[in-house]
């Protein structure tokens, strides 16, 4: 999806997550740049966490949006 919507994630490498029922009351999504613990285990640098009860009552369009919303937050800077 951030291919076909020319966001650069450089070469992060992205988790997605469904939270079951929700990450709280408020959050329908949120993106975690991985620690020292979760990047040595997954090898992922970042965590996309989505509330499963947002995403189960929201248009195809409106996930599309929520998910790139998310790809937005990830931080890429690029060294010589």
């Amino acid at each position: 999806m951030a291919e076909e919507n020319d966001i650069d994630t450089g070469s992060a490498k992205i988790c997605g997550l469904m939270v079951y029922p929700n990450i709280n009351k408020t959050t329908a999504g949120r993106c975690i740049r991985a620690g020292k613990e979760l990047k040595f285990f997954s090898n992922y640098d970042y965590l996309i966490e989505i509330s499963a009860e947002y995403w189960d009552n929201l248009t195809e369009q409106s996930r599309k949006i929520l998910v790139l919303h998310e790809l937005m937050h990830i931080d890429i800077r690029y060294t010589k």
